[in-house]
């Protein structure tokens, strides 16, 4: 077990992937993971100032067989989640840093293609918006009424954004198949 605290975040990153694995009816031996976006900034040593402007975003991939997501506790899946994002440390920033800043030209690498996909099934991917300041924004007509994403076509993706109603809340945008969705309002009270 962890040493360190589990987050609010990893809990509930956890409750839907437990929910979502359900109603995708994924075997018990598959194995899925998750893609959840780390922050940098606070990661590196020393830490980037915040007059820094730039994106330093990172991914890390918690992987489980999904009988584990069934029949483990919430702690457990969290735990699986905690242990993946603590691998994206400082040490891994900078590994990443130093191959970006290698000479690539000579290795031969081809660039990914965009993928064509419909659906990240039996996987998810998790896109947190809740440290964006969106009840700050002004674009000179008052406040903002509401923030959400723009559509997207891929089934598996999982925002979160601060509540438009400014309490404090939480809207959680999740894109999932038209005949899942109802399953998935069944098994899940959010």
């Amino acid at each position: 077990m962890s040493k360190g605290k589990i987050w609010t975040q990893e809990q509930r990153n956890s409750s839907f992937k437990i929910a979502i694995t359900r109603v995708r009816g994924v075997t018990e031996f598959q194995t899925t993971e998750i893609r959840i976006s780390v922050n940098g900034r606070r990661r590196l040593k020393p830490t980037v100032p915040n007059e820094y402007f730039g994106n330093l975003v990172l991914w890390a991939y918690p992987a489980a067989q999904v009988k584990d997501l069934l029949y483990e506790s919430l702690s457990h899946t969290a735990e699986t989640i905690h242990q993946a994002v603590l691998k994206v440390n400082d040490d891994y920033f900078k590994s990443f840093i130093d191959f970006a800043s290698y000479n690539l030209q000579d290795e031969d690498l081809m660039p990914e293609a965009y993928s064509s996909l419909s659906a990240l099934w039996p996987n998810l991917e998790f896109i947190s918006w809740l440290g964006f300041p969106f009840s700050d924004i002004d674009y000179g007509v008052g406040k903002r009424c509401i923030f959400m994403p723009s559509f997207d076509p891929l089934e598996g993706l999982i925002y979160l954004v601060p509540s438009f109603a400014g309490d404090g809340g939480i809207d959680v945008y999740i894109t999932l198949f038209q005949q899942q969705v109802a399953l998935f309002e069944e098994i899940v009270t959010i």
